[in-house]
């Protein structure tokens, strides 16, 4: 394993932030391992493992889970969709509960696995209010061109991170 996946405090609207990376095997019965600094997230009330872009499989807490289908709930019916019910359905039909054990592992269902192209290495990635599974070889495919679209944004940012430093 490199790196280590952090959870952030909670941000000033209560929501945990993950960040970080980090690289590790699947073992034989198919478990994956939270990072430590995000098992804490889970273990009291476990989280929801669902389908994300990319393609990846996205862990989110209950909290989180609950906020991701009200979003979709708030913009499904704007969305030009024939039928905004369905579209949240199968988010919910798509959805897995789990529990990681002490250790931080718990299985990765078959057909989100599959879904996500992971076999038996998998990228850990820290995504905010998420933490992502991916197949290694998946994740870095636009990482370069994603670089260079932060960098070009980050660079019209300017705000100081240090209110008390001064300018």
């Amino acid at each position: 394993m490199t790196g280590v996946a952090q959870a952030s405090a909670p941000s000033p609207g209560g929501v945990l932030r993950f960040t970080d990376t980090v690289e590790q095997a699947v073992d034989a019965k198919f478990r994956v391992t939270l990072p430590a600094s995000a098992r804490a997230a889970f273990v009291d009330a476990g989280g929801v493992l669902t389908p994300w872009p990319g393609p990846c499989v996205a862990a989110m807490t209950a909290q989180g889970f609950e906020r991701y289908v009200a979003q979709l709930r708030t913009r499904l019916p704007d969305s030009g969709f024939t039928n905004p019910g369905a579209h949240l359905s199968l988010a919910h039909a798509q959805a897995v509960s789990f529990k990681p054990d002490i250790q931080g592992r718990f299985i990765l269902p078959e057909r989100l696995r599959h879904a996500a192209g992971i076999d038996r290495e998998v990228t850990v990635v820290g995504a905010g209010s998420r933490v992502e599974f991916w197949n290694p070889a998946t994740y870095g495919l636009d990482l370069d061109e994603i670089r260079q679209n932060l960098a070009f944004v980050q660079g019209d940012i300017d705000f100081d991170l240090d209110p008390g430093a001064g300018a």
